[in-house]
């Protein structure tokens, strides 16, 4: 599970978890409290036991059963019930039953301990008195013969608030969880679900995705996020649309310069240039570039010193490609201490067109200098004074 969920759930799980932790404390307290008291219900339930043994022994010595039925059964209207049973098993004397509708208590577990030589105890529930008691079973050792004496009292009242605090503790916890479920799955169907969307909705607009769909739920917490979120994804879209006309303008003015551009990194790798650099040095556009394959040593070496010094620099460069011989301007601008713009013009024409411009006017010079020499010299012989007629000075 992921973060997001763990603290999307965590809060009712914490709510059941303390109604839990509740319950089990709840539970623990229940359990000490019924041990308390089924201890304390021994300890009395043995100190009434041991007043009757007083009592029933010398009877039971002196041969004098009758009188020790009739003592137990005197305790009829008491809380106390006296059980007298002979080594067989037999009820001989009940004090709030009738003995002959009493099945054998041969196998019952304080009788069978009891017969054994230790005092046995049982609390369960009695179908002849309709109620939970506690039983305490005890050998009496007799000239006359071993008898078993077993004294009993109810606990229904205590029995009844432990399993009523049960009950109430078993329908508080299905309480708590029926009112935490409705929570639960507010959490899943208001905050989860809608938030699982918007960020898939976001994922993929982050991956250029821009026209995906939002949803915007009609209520919960979530509403005002998304809303955000199509708020943002729309000014987004914006803003690349704007760069991506942007980027097309500026490409579209590097296209059409006549000069070679080029914005080279650190290492040498040309990141961009344009259609008269890609030209310049006959690039294929699809294909990275290295300046330093670009076959001018200067300006590979500019480039170099350029990015260790950190200073721009300007120069012109001949350069022989393709057969034939160019020359170059070359401008290195420092962008960053990663990045450098270099632009590189072909002053080929330009030079060629100085040539032509110098040949030219060294060939007029060369043929307006001849006549203008005859036409010096005729002025100077028309200068001269021996040439007096006027006739011949014209």
């Amino acid at each position: 599970m992921k973060q997001r969920d763990s603290i999307l759930f965590g809060l009712p799980f914490a709510a059941i978890a303390v109604m839990l932790l509740f319950a089990g404390f709840l539970y623990r307290q229940f359990v000490s409290f019924e041990s308390s008291f089924k201890e304390n219900a021994k300890a009395n339930i043995t100190e009434e036991s041991r007043l009757v043994e007083y009592i029933l022994i010398p009877l039971l010595e002196n041969g004098k059963i009758g009188d020790a039925v009739a003592f137990c059964e005197k305790f009829g209207n008491t809380k106390i019930r006296l059980s007298l049973i002979d080594l067989d098993g037999r009820v001989l004397a009940d004090s709030m039953t009738e003995n002959n509708i009493l099945s054998n208590h041969i196998n019952r577990p304080e009788v069978v301990t009891a017969m054994g030589g230790t005092p046995g105890y049982a609390m369960r529930y009695s179908s002849s008195l309709d109620c939970w008691m506690m039983y305490r079973a005890v050998k009496l050792k007799t000239g006359r013969g071993d008898y078993v004496l077993r004294v009993a009292t109810s606990t229904d009242g205590v029995s009844e608030i432990i399993d009523s605090s049960r009950l109430m503790m078993f329908l508080a916890l299905l309480f708590g969880g029926w009112m935490i479920l409705p929570f639960f799955l507010y959490i899943y169907n208001k905050i989860r679900k809608p938030l699982l969307a918007l960020v898939k909705s976001s994922e993929r607009i982050a991956a250029g995705e821009l026209d995906t769909k939002i949803d915007i739920p009609e209520d919960g917490l979530i509403r005002e996020i998304a809303i955000a979120t199509y708020s943002m994804a729309e000014q987004l879209k914006d803003l690349l649309c704007r760069a991506n006309r942007s980027k097309e303008e500026t490409e579209a003015i590097l296209n059409a310069m006549t000069e070679g551009v080029f914005l080279i990194e650190s290492s040498g790798n040309v990141a961009h240039y344009n259609h008269a650099g890609a030209k310049l040095f006959d690039l294929d556009e699809s294909a990275g570039f290295n300046i330093a394959r670009c076959g001018i040593p200067e300006l590979s070496g500019a480039v170099r010193q350029a990015f260790y010094t950190g200073d721009s620099f300007e120069k012109e460069i001949s350069y022989s490609g393709n057969e034939i011989k160019s020359t170059l301007l070359a401008k290195g601008q420092m962008l960053s201490k990663s990045q450098l713009l270099l632009t590189i013009t072909d002053l080929t024409n330009l030079r060629k067109l100085e040539s032509f411009r110098s040949d030219f006017i060294a060939d007029v010079s060369h043929e307006i200098k001849t006549p203008l020499t005859c036409i010096i010299g005729a002025a100077e012989t028309l200068e001269d004074e021996k040439l007096e007629l006027e006739s011949k000075r014209r």
